[in-house]
């Protein structure tokens, strides 16, 4: 078998082959400034990409934190104590609706604070989509979140000041909110 190549004539495929893998090998810094910039500009994109979902969620958790507070309910447990946003953690404290007992269930089932920042498992963190973060309120009324998880307040009973932690769903009553409904002020005539 007869192969053409420019300025030569090759007789087998070994050697037909031996001469393609040279010929791709004679270039090799092309190759590699080939590659070298094609992975910069697909590390440029992904940190555009990446920027641009970062301000999103800092706008979206502006505009949370921003929502008028009748727009914000409390969870409240059967022993009239609430869940209450302590610095980046959960604790419960007397119903007096001040503002850090305020929650927001919103439209992407996060659990949103006063500050704008969503519950993860038992802090409070930036919002993002993670199963920690995508809580929902279940027939019993307990808080349940995608990983499996229910929030609990400690002590038996629970007091004011109790620590609220992520626990194994049971049939606790320190896992069962209620989430008042809060009806505006009427003001007399």
């Amino acid at each position: 078998m007869r192969i053409a190549w420019p300025g030569k004539t090759v007789r087998t495929t070994a050697t037909a082959a031996c001469l393609g893998v040279a010929a791709l090998m004679a270039t090799p810094s092309a190759m590699a400034q080939f590659n070298t910039d094609a992975l910069k500009s697909m590390q440029k994109e992904g940190h555009k990409i990446l920027e641009e979902a970062q301000a999103q969620s800092e706008a979206e958790a502006q505009k949370q934190a921003q929502m008028p507070a009748q727009a914000r309910r409390p969870f409240r447990l059967r022993s009239n104590l609430c869940l209450d946003a302590v610095g980046d953690g959960l604790a419960v404290s007397a119903c007096d609706g001040r503002p850090s007992q305020g929650w927001l269930l919103d439209a992407q089932r996060r659990l949103v604070a006063h500050t704008g920042q969503c519950v993860m498992g038992a802090t409070l963190r930036q919002c993002g989509t993670s199963n920690g973060q995508l809580w929902r309120q279940d027939a019993q009324k307990r808080l349940v979140n995608d990983a499996g998880v229910c929030l609990q307040a400690q002590g038996n009973p629970p007091r004011a000041g109790a620590r609220v932690v992520a626990a194994g769903c049971s049939g606790a009553y320190a896992q069962v909110w209620n989430y008042v409904e809060t009806r505006p002020h009427r003001i007399p005539e």
